[in-house]
């Protein structure tokens, strides 16, 4: 039997894990935090689980996968959730010595697999974010895919209700998408963005 620990902070993703775990003879979900403290009088108790399910949020990834070395230094082998797993985040994941690194889109076959293999001492990092360490470090490479788009429409002189339409999204969307870019870019308006796109190539100089 694996038992398993979940740190997720949001309730309804936590019981969703919950779900699938329980649908596996073969582990044992001991405990579903919402944060990595909750988990400190556990690891030394008689359920301390054989690996840990880390799944920080994507608003607070840095502070949360900063609490991985800790996890780590217990001994027992983490598999780190990532809900928009950046470059930046598989690199931090790995480099804090989580021992399998998924996505939180991972079907729940990969998932029962990563934990499985961190138990057994080998690793489970998915191709695909494994594949990502080898971009470069420019900050466009922190963007998801629709945080690009969004960046290049905007670039391009569509307004807000234009990108929405374009993209089949809302308009409060495509806000939230900007302002992630302007946060992830350390940029502060929309001629920064523009300026920006005509760096990367993004756009041409004539749009």
């Amino acid at each position: 039997m694996i038992r398993v620990a979940i740190i997720e902070p949001h309730r309804v993703v936590r019981e969703g894990l919950l779900r699938v775990l329980a649908d596996v003879a073969e582990l044992e979900v001991v405990a579903a935090v919402d944060e990595t403290p909750a988990l400190d009088l556990l690891l030394e108790g008689d359920a301390r689980p054989d690996a840990i399910l880390l799944a920080p949020s994507s608003a607070r990834a840095d502070s949360e996968l900063a609490t991985l070395p800790a996890l780590v230094a217990s001994g027992i082998p983490v598999v780190a959730l990532l809900s928009d797993p950046r470059p930046r985040d598989v690199r931090s994941a790995i480099e804090g010595g989580a021992r399998g690194v998924l996505a939180k889109t991972a079907g729940p076959d990969e998932l029962v697999d990563a934990l499985r293999a961190v138990a057994a001492g080998q690793r489970a990092i998915a191709q695909e974010l494994a594949a990502t360490l080898g971009a470069d470090d420019d900050p466009l490479g922190d963007l998801s895919h629709r945080e690009r788009e969004v960046l290049r429409l905007i670039a391009l002189g569509h307004t807000t209700p234009e990108i929405a339409g374009l993209l089949d999204i809302s308009t409060r969307t495509v806000e939230s998408h900007r302002h992630h870019i302007l946060v992830k870019l350390d940029l502060r308006t929309r001629a920064d963005l523009v300026r920006y796109a005509l760096q990367r190539g993004l756009i041409g100089p004539g749009g």
